[in-house]
């Protein structure tokens, strides 16, 4: 059975496991909801329990590792990642209920992906350097130049060997987030037979 619940601009999806019709009876989960605010780790969470029935157990493990008894926990996520949490409701005896909702996104701070180039035109072979505007020790960056030829390195510099106008692309990836920024048309090659000369610095 799958709960959808709306928080605002969240959606948090339960799905509750197997019960025996005893613990039906005895216990219910009419809607556990969790308030995010904001999503970049550190992310501080705050839970909110509306189980009814004779519970005398109530278990949250919210999937870092950790674990909490209280009714409603706030908790807080402090490594970026992505995270399971599971709510156990018990009468006390054999019979428990568990319901698991995915999923709860913490960000790496402020990851972005976007760049710039000193050159936008010119005729070919042209040289082109690219600067990305984000930088973190633990990113991951990757480039398409839009020529069918790709780079790993963090500011790049490439050659347009042929005629064209080429799309870019960066992506950068951090704890296993990834962002994107394409620059559409962002690069013209003129041929070197064209009476066009429009190599020139593009101004930070």
């Amino acid at each position: 059975m799958i709960d959808l619940i709306n928080n605002p601009g969240k959606s948090v999806q339960f799905e509750r496991t197997h019960c025996s019709k005893l613990t039906e009876r005895l216990l219910r989960i009419k809607r556990t909801g969790c308030s995010i605010l904001p999503e970049y780790a550190p992310l501080t969470v705050s839970f909110s329990n509306e189980s009814e029935g004779n519970i005398i157990i109530t278990l949250w493990d919210f999937g870092d590792g950790t674990t909490s008894g209280d009714y409603d926990p706030i908790h807080t996520y402090y490594k970026p990642g992505r995270y399971t949490v599971s709510l156990i409701v018990s009468s006390g005896t054999d019979d428990s209920k568990t319901l698991k909702k995915f999923l709860i996104i913490a960000k790496p701070t402020q990851i972005y992906a976007d760049f710039s180039c000193d050159l936008k035109s010119g005729n070919a072979p042209l040289k082109v350097k690219f600067s990305s505007r984000y930088t973190h020790p633990d990113a991951r960056y990757q480039w398409d130049f839009g020529d069918g030829r790709e780079s790993n390195e963090k500011d790049p510099t490439h050659i347009y060997e042929e005629p064209g106008i080429y799309t870019v692309t960066q992506y950068i990836t951090q704890s296993g987030f990834t962002e994107e920024r394409r620059q559409k048309n962002l690069i013209e090659i003129f041929s070197i037979k064209s009476n066009k000369n429009t190599k020139r610095k593009i101004p930070d």
